[in-house]
């Protein structure tokens, strides 16, 4: 038995349970013809549960670049930012491909780790990008901020999400008792 998690990620933009403005931002970066000057670094906000993360890791792999994640709430010091980030921003790929860092959870890091990621920033621009996620954007520094293009993730309707823990309880053969009918969408919400 897999994990459940592994076993329905989304494959498609579209399984993606996104607010439908958030879904055509996306979709705009994932279709530019120039990827390498189009593609700005990102903050994703919003919410916990609203398809920051979910988005942060489905870019790369949709636009095949290479990538590493972050989570900033485990891995959060200088030295993160000084070893496993800058060497991978700094190293060269056999193709020139764009990279992409994605550091999750990015409003749990300390000021200095801020200021010291925006100078890598400005350091790797040729060869890298950047994606956060953050659910309190104003935890993120001035500085850090600035350089970063805003992406607010709205709400997912609750019907959405319903219909998709539905399609999972069916695929996996589990039937949820009518009684218990109103505790799932109270669980949902």
């Amino acid at each position: 038995m897999s994990i459940w998690i592994e076993k329905y990620r989304p494959q498609s933009l579209d399984d993606i349970l996104l607010a439908p403005s958030t879904k055509k931002i996306l979709k705009n970066i994932l279709e530019s013809p120039n990827i390498h000057s189009d593609f700005t670094n990102l903050l994703f906000t919003g919410s916990p549960g609203c398809g920051k993360t979910t988005s942060g890791k489905f870019i790369p792999k949709v636009l095949r670049l290479p990538s590493l994640y972050i989570n900033a709430s485990e891995e959060n010091g200088i030295e993160v930012l000084r070893t496993k980030i800058k060497d991978f921003a700094t190293s060269q790929t056999i193709d020139n491909k764009l990279k992409i860092v994605i550091i999750d959870e990015s409003d749990g890091t300390t000021p200095a780790f801020q200021s010291a990621c925006r100078n890598v920033i400005e350091s790797t621009y040729k060869t890298t990008r950047y994606i956060f996620t953050a659910n309190y954007p104003d935890k993120i520094i001035a500085p850090l901020h600035s350089r970063l293009k805003e992406i607010v993730f709205g709400e997912i309707e609750e019907k959405l999400v319903l219909k998709r823990v539905l399609e999972i309880l069916k695929a996996e053969n589990i039937e949820i008792p009518k009684e218990q009918g109103t505790n799932l969408v109270t669980l949902i919400k």
